[in-house]
């Protein structure tokens, strides 16, 4: 396919992404819209703003009580209680996901790279501010990890291939860590590395509006529209929220518009595929073929989506557009081919980001949260709510997108809805209590200082079991 372009432009056409060119009439006097970043105008309304910040900021903290996972509160009390302390935790967690070990775990395979050395020194940085009194805030010490499309300072960036795209630092001895995950680590947070990737890739004077694009929403599995809508019910019954129909024009055209740009956008920047799976050459091998006219028609389809979306918030100020995050319960693996070779379906890969690509193709802040299970397919009720009995359940998620520069209203919404979720929440089998393990690795480590540190704890593992200590080598 890819030294054949008539067979592209075959795959092109049949794809869909000629279509922007049946509405050519109605977005050509829109001007091309290339970057969809949104700067916020300073006004006398950012003394408001900050209050409603420091509002979320306030909100009482959810944790493990709720949900049944630990929450970076959950984390941050015990840090402080020294009932558990970031080493520990550190010492937990890295047997479970390092691949450069002889026997790794089930879990390293969602780690593209961990590097122990640098976890270590950054636990027990935040561990002697702990004990010092000084944590730096609530992050300190929480564990987390970043995408294979960030830089990081001491590991390689693959974008999810094999081939390595590390950025060069400018000068000598220069950071390339990106601004993002500097945040993180400027607030404490432990790195424990980057995790594997797709190839390429209350405050009551509030508004708490959610619009639902109707026909947009309706374009889900039923299973799914199920359990998105109890949720949205729960919101409106037990947190105050109303609910507003809106409609979002060329939602279809859209999906195109975003795929075909994120295509050729792709093959701009990764015109040598070598090493590449083959369904992603594909994928590139397509971005190539896009004429210059249609690209820019995607771009003022994208105009006209940001104008309509900026109006809708003008009506309906504060207001989190609501759908579920993806239109089916999930894509089942067929065969083992499909985990070594990868897939190209266009058809499922369009269904699955039915809803996603608005918030990446605008620019625009989102969120998604859970919103219950369905059943699996092969089963008896294949995609029929699941409750905590069936095996293999599939999680669905509700998305909230919201206005530009506009996060802290999401993010109240993120909290409202995890509120309402939390009993609907189930731990999968391969769940790991990460705070049980630390607090077995306080008492090696205690053991361990009673007895010298040159003293191996493993001959005391079977008496310290038995005194209810699990511990473990």
């Amino acid at each position: 396919m890819e030294s054949s372009e008539w067979l592209r432009n075959y795959i092109w056409r049949n794809a869909g992404f000629g279509s922007l060119r049946d509405i050519r009439f109605q977005i050509e006097d829109y001007e091309p819209r290339y970057d969809p970043t949104v700067i916020p105008i300073i006004s006398t309304e950012l003394k408001e703003t900050k209050t409603k910040r420091n509002d979320v900021e306030k909100a009482a903290p959810r944790g493990s009580r709720l949900s049944g996972y630990y929450s970076v509160a959950d984390y941050h009390r015990l840090y402080l209680s020294g009932e558990i302390s970031p080493v520990a935790v550190a010492k937990a967690i890295l047997p479970l996901i390092r691949r450069d070990t002889d026997s790794p775990m089930q879990y390293s395979t969602a780690w593209f790279e961990v590097k122990a050395e640098l976890v270590m020194k950054a636990a027990r940085a935040s561990a002697k501010r702990y004990k010092e009194g000084k944590p730096l805030g609530p992050m300190d010490g929480v564990p987390t990890a970043v995408k294979d499309e960030y830089e990081m300072d001491g590991y390689k960036t693959c974008l999810g291939s094999r081939n390595d795209y590390t950025a060069t630092p400018s000068t000598d001895g220069a950071s390339i860590t990106s601004w993002c995950v500097k945040q993180l680590e400027d607030a404490g947070a432990i790195i424990f590395g980057k995790l594997s990737m797709h190839d390429v890739p209350d405050n009551a004077e509030r508004n708490k509006v959610l619009g639902i694009p109707e026909d947009w929403f309706a374009a889900a599995d039923p299973g799914v529209q199920r359990l998105c809508q109890a949720m949205i019910d729960r919101l409106v019954r037990e947190h105050g929220y109303q609910t507003v129909p809106i409609k979002i024009p060329f939602t279809p055209q859209g999906q195109i518009a975003h795929a075909m740009t994120v295509l050729t956008d792709g093959a701009t920047l990764l015109p040598e595929t070598k090493n590449l799976t083959h369904a992603n050459k594909i994928l590139l091998a397509l971005g190539r073929t896009t004429p210059s006219t249609d690209y820019l028609l995607a771009q003022k389809l994208r105009a006209l989506l940001m104008k309509h979306l900026a109006y809708l918030w003008t009506k309906h100020p504060g207001m989190v557009i609501i759908t579920p995050t993806t239109a089916c319960a999930g894509w089942k693996i067929q065969t083992q081919s499909e985990l070594e070779n990868g897939l190209s379906d266009g058809d499922k890969t369009i269904r699955s980001m039915m809803y996603v690509w608005l918030a990446n193709f605008c620019g625009l802040p989102a969120l998604t949260v859970p919103a219950g299970y369905l059943a699996p397919e092969g089963s008896p009720d294949a995609g029929g709510v699941a409750d905590e009995k069936i095996e293999g359940k599939v999680p669905v998620g509700l998305m909230g997108t919201g206005e530009w520069t506009q996060e802290h209203n999401l993010l109240q919404f993120g909290v409202d809805a995890e509120a309402v979720g939390a009993d609907i929440r189930l731990r999968p089998p391969i769940w790991v209590d990460v705070v049980a393990k630390a607090r077995e690795e306080m008492k090696m480590a205690e053991v361990g200082e009673m007895w010298g540190s040159d003293i191996s704890v493993a001959p005391f593992i079977p008496f310290m079991n038995c005194l209810g200590m699990h511990c473990y080598q």
